[in-house]
């Protein structure tokens, strides 16, 4: 005859083992989820300030994302420090610099860009208009006086971008969505 005792030491030892194997198996599919979808940056630099700091920690989507104009990418080139930056134009728009007033022009009207240190953007080496092709991005910093970007650097490839930013980590005063 079984004693009620060791029913309930199984029961409590079952129980036990199935916690413990939940527990595994949600750290695993989150630790695959972040591997294979999501990763987290560090900004390096001013390029992006206001909108981002020197220091900030950001969640990148690496993959299943569609990118577009206000997007803020990461981009990698082969032997150079990556470079974080807002998309501005897409395939098909036509971007140009009104240097002068410091207006960015997209497809032939100034943009409202709220998100720019000083309101003021330079052209510096650009010479525009320049139609993004299929398989290009142009994006820029939004402390545009102190951003190396497309104006200098040409226009990005897509197979350049790592992902995009779409989370604030890191610091926790302003953790949340970018």
């Amino acid at each position: 005859m079984e004693k009620p005792v060791q029913k309930n030491e199984n029961s409590a030892l079952s129980s036990c083992f199935e916690w413990v194997s939940m527990m595994i198996f949600a750290l695993v599919t989150v630790t695959l989820v972040f591997a294979l979808l999501f990763r987290v940056v560090g900004v390096s630099g001013d390029s992006m300030k206001n909108t981002l700091q020197d220091g900030d920690r950001l969640v990148l989507v690496t993959q299943l994302y569609k990118i577009e104009r206000g997007d803020i990418i990461v981009v990698t080139r082969e032997g150079e420090e990556p470079y974080i930056k807002r998309v501005i134009a897409v395939a098909g728009d036509t971007i140009d610099i009104d240097d002068e007033n410091g207006l960015v022009l997209l497809n032939g009207k100034a943009m409202k860009e709220d998100y720019v240190a000083g309101g003021f953007t330079p052209a510096f080496e650009f010479e525009g208009p320049y139609t993004v092709k299929d398989g290009e991005v142009f994006a820029m910093g939004d402390n545009r006086m102190w951003s190396l970007d497309c104006r200098q650097l040409g226009a990005f490839s897509t197979d350049e971008i790592a992902g995009e930013a779409v989370f604030r980590l890191f610091p926790l005063e302003t953790i949340g969505k970018i």
